[in-house]
């Protein structure tokens, strides 16, 4: 199973069914703030040849303000700006 959310800790500890065969232990990084930490994200694994794919191998990443403002006019009249990313 891949793409599992857990929280940090361990995996198979109490209380975990009865016949859990091992206990596995959870690192987890805090909040990520580089570009760089984003791109190295993995959205794909090949388990067959060990290929990985990052998000930084199929995305642009870069950080941007938390809110953005701005104004259009279309001549005097006020008018509406839609900003589309993808």
């Amino acid at each position: 199973e891949q793409n599992v959310q857990v929280a940090a800790g361990k995996i198979g500890q109490s209380p975990a069914p009865a016949g859990t065969a091992f206990e596995m232990q959870v690192n987890a990084v805090g909040r990520l703030s580089d570009p760089k930490e984003f791109g190295d994200i993995i959205v794909r694994a090949d388990a067959a040849n060990g290929s990985l794919v990052r998000l930084r191998d199929v995305a642009r990443i870069e950080l941007g303000a938390l809110q953005y403002s701005s104004s259009a006019f279309f001549g005097e009249d006020p008018t509406v700006v839609l900003a589309v990313y993808q």
